[in-house]
C-alpha cells in the first residue's frame, strides 16, 4: 500500500494565525493604558505570552505540509509544534482511539489518541524540553502520542479508520517478520 498523506487544512491554520496576532495586539493594546491593580497587569502580560507563543506555534505549523504521513513501517507525526516528526513503527504501536475534548458538554475538537507498548521509553528518547511538557499528560492518564485533528484536511474518521486499517494491516506483517 503507498504511503497515506493526510494534509494540513491551510485556511483553518492561517485563521489561527491572524487571530493569535489580533489577539497578541490586542492586550498589547491594553498594555499601554495605566493600570491600577497589580492582577489587571499580570493578566495582560499572561495574555500576551500565550497569544504571542499560540502565534509563532500556529505560525510554525503553516510550513508544514503535513499533519500525518502512513507507511508500511509506521507514521509520521507532525500535528504539533511538539511532535516529533520521527518514525513511530507499528511495532511499537498498541491502541489507536479516536477521542473528543469536551469542553462542559460540548465537544470541542477531536483526538486521535495512541498509546505504546513502552511509552516511558519513548519519553525518555524525547528532548528535555519535550520531555518536560510530555510528561504530566503522561502522569494524567493521557496517552504519550496525542494527535489533534484540529487542522486535518480529512474528516476525523477517515483518518482514524486509515490508521488503524495501517496498524492492523502492517503490526501483523511486522511481528511475523519478527518471530
Amino acid at each position: 500500500m503507498p504511503p497515506l498523506t493526510i494534509r494540513r487544512n491551510r485556511y483553518r491554520t492561517a485563521l489561527m494565525v491572524i487571530l493569535s496576532v489580533l489577539m497578541t495586539v490586542g492586550f498589547l493594546h491594553i498594555l499601554k493604558r495605566p493600570h491600577t491593580y497589580t492582577f489587571t497587569l499580570a493578566f495582560e502580560m499572561f495574555g500576551l505570552l500565550f497569544f504571542g507563543l499560540m502565534g509563532i506555534g500556529w505560525l510554525c505549523q503553516l510550513k508544514r505540509p503535513a499533519v500525518l504521513i502512513l507507511t508500511s513501517e509506521g507514521f509520521y507525526d507532525y500535528s504539533t509544534t511538539l511532535a516529533t516528526g520521527s518514525l513511530i513503527p507499528w511495532a511499537h504501536v498498541q491502541h489507536i482511539r479516536l477521542e473528543p475534548v469536551k469542553v462542559h458538554f460540548l465537544t470541542a475538537c477531536w483526538n486521535i489518541s495512541i498509546t505504546l507498548t513502552d511509552e516511558n521509553d519513548f519519553i525518555r528518547m524525547q528532548t528535555p524540553w519535550k520531555r518536560l511538557l510530555l510528561r504530566p499528560g503522561y502522569w494524567l492518564g493521557y496517552s504519550a502520542i496525542i494527535i489533534p485533528l484540529i487542522d486535518a484536511a480529512l474528516p476525523r474518521q477517515e483518518i482514524a479508520q486509515a490508521m488503524q486499517h495501517y496498524h492492523h494491516t502492517y503490526h501483523t506483517t511486522q511481528n511475523r517478520l519478527n518471530t
